[in-house]
């Protein structure tokens, strides 16, 4: 589960900053995360959640687009 999670928050990150996603257009970040959702989870997020307001690592940590960096760290580790 806690794999999962990791390549869940990854995925987020990676499309919220990618040419794929408009932070200017009509599609909210919290739809992004209910799209990606079914996917990654075994019970999908909640219409009112909003974990992404408390994504720190994604928005304002430094993180931007590198989140994937801590389960490739892992599996560089395996090598």
């Amino acid at each position: 589960m806690g794999m999962i999670r990791q390549l869940y928050f990854g995925a987020m990150d990676m499309y919220l900053h990618s040419t794929q996603y408009d932070p200017y257009g009509e599609v909210t970040p919290f739809q992004i995360q209910h799209q990606l959702a079914p996917k990654f989870t075994v019970i999908p997020p909640l219409p009112e959640d909003r974990f992404l307001c408390s994504f720190g690592h994604i928005f304002a940590g430094g993180y931007s687009a590198g989140y994937y960096s801590y389960k490739w760290a892992e599996v560089v580790e395996l090598c």
